[in-house]
C-alpha cells in the first residue's frame, strides 16, 4: 500500500477458531512489541492505526492468528511516499491506464515517459533525503 506523508494508515486482523487464536502483530519481521517506540501508532489486539504517517512508518506490518492447531499469517508492505513522490506516482499509474489500449507507438511514448519521471521522482527523493 502507499500512503502520503500525514495521511492515517489503519489495518484490521480478524480471527476466530477453537481454541480461540491468539493475534500477534509483527513489524518487519519481529514483533511489534520490539519494534522502536511510536507515539503515532496505536496497537490493539484486532487492529494497528498510524496517525500523520512519515517515511520512517515504512515497512512490513503482519498480522499471526495462532492456535494450539496452526497458525494464518497475513502481512503488507507500508511504503510513505513524499508528497512529491505521492502526486508523481498517482499521475504515472492514471497515465498508463489510460494509455493501455492504444495503438503501440502510443504505448512507446508512455513508456519513455515513465522513464523521464522515474528519473525525476529518483531525484525528488535524493533532495527530500538530503
Amino acid at each position: 500500500m502507499n500512503g502520503a506523508e500525514n495521511e492515517t494508515a489503519e489495518f484490521h486482523c480478524r480471527a476466530s477458531g477453537n481454541p480461540e487464536p491468539q493475534i500477534i502483530w509483527i513489524y518487519n519481521g519481529k514483533p511489534i512489541s520490539e519494534a522502536p517506540l511510536n507515539p503515532r501508532r496505536t496497537v490493539k489486539p484486532n487492529s494497528i492505526v498510524i496517525e500523520k504517517l512519515q517515511k520512517s512508518d515504512t515497512g512490513n506490518y503482519g498480522c499471526n492468528a495462532t492456535n494450539s492447531i496452526g497458525y494464518v499469517y497475513k502481512d503488507v508492505y507500508v511504503n510513505v511516499l513524499g508528497k512529491i513522490q505521492f502526486i508523481l506516482y498517482f499521475v504515472l499509474k492514471f497515465h498508463l491506464t489510460f494509455l493501455l489500449g492504444v495503438e503501440g507507438y502510443i504505448l512507446f511514448l508512455s513508456w519513455f515517459l515513465l522513464f523521464v519521471l522515474s528519473v525525476i521522482l529518483v531525484i525528488c527523493n535524493f533532495h527530500e533525503s538530503n
